[in-house]
């Protein structure tokens, strides 16, 4: 078997298992947590607070991209507004405890502390933003169908994440098909032939080539970290990083399914433009 049909093999079966394990337990989870009224409480503390308590939210779990999508749409449809439930969208795939531990660890406080605050403060502005650009209603009606149910929980939690799966196993595919491809030819020497470019140009090259690679951020920062060792400007991998870990193929097109065109390209858009400024704030923490 070549190999590059073996990373496709691997992507589509990691993604599948990982997609209804996660499903499974977060309906259980809001199934047993008071999540309706916590959310209603959120809604009524105020646009600000709202939005950065659901980015608190998303950087206790520590999830990946692909796996970050069920639990954003069971918030939706146990009643989570869609500007906070997009902060959430967009802190969960970078933030966790793990995380921020390993990147103090291997780059220092500084950058750990700066990450952790842009990223709450680009997650929070995110959500914000949303209903100021009236796309409040930016989720499609499908996505939001599935309110709890009563009767037992594991039977209601199974076939929530089997209608899920069913719903997003063709973009989950060709996600998978791509992820592998890209994973076989874009090696990490291709990165380091950057470290010649300007920082300004370089930023948002290296965040392009990092939206299609699926990948956790706990499995990029020890790859970041070798690339930044051999002299390569921090700045320019901690964006690599970002980007590689806060969304990929198989999420954009998963995402495609849930959010209608407008909060779509939204979100792709505000999320390369964070990490671009967010990593040229990089250079300014070195």
């Amino acid at each position: 078997m070549s190999s590059i049909l073996k990373n496709m093999i691997e992507f589509l079966a990691v993604l599948v298992v990982m997609f209804f394990a996660v499903s499974f337990v977060s309906r259980i989870a809001m199934r047993k947590m008071p999540l309706d009224r916590l959310f209603i409480r959120l809604q009524g503390s105020g646009t600000v607070v709202s939005n950065f308590i659901s980015a608190v939210i998303g950087a206790v779990t520590p999830f990946c991209v692909c796996t970050t999508i069920p639990v954003f749409t069971g918030m939706v449809q146990t009643g989570l507004k869609t500007g906070p439930a997009m902060a959430f969208l967009f802190s969960s795939p970078l933030l966790n405890i793990s995380a921020v531990i390993l990147i103090y660890f291997l780059f220092g406080w500084k950058f750990a502390v700066y990450f952790t605050a842009s990223i709450l403060f680009a997650a929070t502005l995110g959500g914000i933003l949303v209903p100021k650009l009236g796309m409040e209603d930016g989720i499609r009606e499908k996505a939001k169908e599935g309110s709890l149910e009563s009767g037992n929980a594991c039977k209601d939690a199974a076939k929530f994440s089997v209608t899920l799966l069913k719903n997003l196993i063709v973009p989950l595919v060709l996600g998978a098909v791509i992820a592998g491809f890209i994973h076989n030819y874009v090696p990490v020497k291709f990165i380091e032939r950057f470290n010649g470019f300007p920082v300004w140009l370089a930023i948002p090259l290296v965040a392009l080539i990092g939206f299609p690679l699926y990948s956790n951020i706990l499995v990029l920062a020890p790859i970041c970290f070798s690339l930044a060792d051999k002299g390569m400007n921090s700045a320019v991998v901690m964006t690599f990083m970002m980007s590689g870990a806060g969304i990929s193929f198989p999420s954009a097109l998963v995402l495609n399914r849930i959010l209608k065109r407008r909060l779509y390209l939204y979100y792709l858009g505000y999320t390369f433009l964070a990490y671009c400024i967010i990593g040229l704030g990089f250079n300014l923490v070195r």
